[in-house]
């Protein structure tokens, strides 16, 4: 088995990509973030397309991006002929169902995560997304601090609704605000 680092991004989602370790042997690709399993699926149920953004894979019908750590050894693992491989057919909402390994859901909900201990470790990888997107000079600084604004507006909401408890409050907050860069103050002479 083949692990990588990778980002993963949902098409038309303003959300920064997450990072995710990708699994892949010769029968299955699996998808994990912070220990969390997202899901596991046997290849030939995986479409792949390389493009200029990163992998398009295609899950159950639905289509998210992969920038992989070591794009060619992936596509090396995935055996994609010139890096493109054909369509997996998609299946209905039934056979999803079906399938043990994706549970009826899309790879945009289980990201999304829904109990309390779900939201908590969905704030800690956004908090960490937040750390690698303020490096990153592709993401643009209005993409940044949208996300950034966004994310703290979600942990006071939940705050306020006793999901998240005073102490991990204050220190979520705070190593949010100490994501934020502090902006280069130009020297100016002030008259008195």
């Amino acid at each position: 088995m083949s692990s990588y680092n990778a980002r993963l991004q949902i098409p038309g989602r303003t959300r920064l990509p997450i990072s995710v370790t990708v699994d892949v042997n010769s029968e299955s690709l699996s998808l994990i973030t912070d220990e969390t399993t997202i899901g596991s699926w046997a290849l030939d149920e995986v479409a792949v397309d390389t493009r200029s953004d990163g992998f398009h894979i295609v899950i159950d019908g639905e289509e998210a991006i992969l920038k992989v750590s070591d794009a060619r050894q992936f596509a090396a693992d995935l055996k994609l002929p010139g890096h493109t491989t054909t369509p997996a057919p998609k299946r209905d909402q039934d056979q999803r169902q079906d399938n043990p390994t994706g549970n009826g859901s899309s790879i945009n909900e289980r990201i999304g995560g829904h109990g309390q201990e779900d939201q908590l470790i969905e704030v800690r990888a956004q908090i960490n997304d937040l750390k690698e997107a303020v490096k990153d000079p592709a993401i643009p600084p209005s993409v940044f601090f949208n996300n950034w604004l966004l994310l703290l507006k979600t942990i006071n909401q939940r705050h306020g609704k006793g999901a998240i408890q005073s102490p991990m409050f204050f220190r979520l907050n705070t190593e949010l605000l100490d994501i934020m860069p502090v902006p280069e103050m130009a020297e100016a002479t002030v008259a008195i």
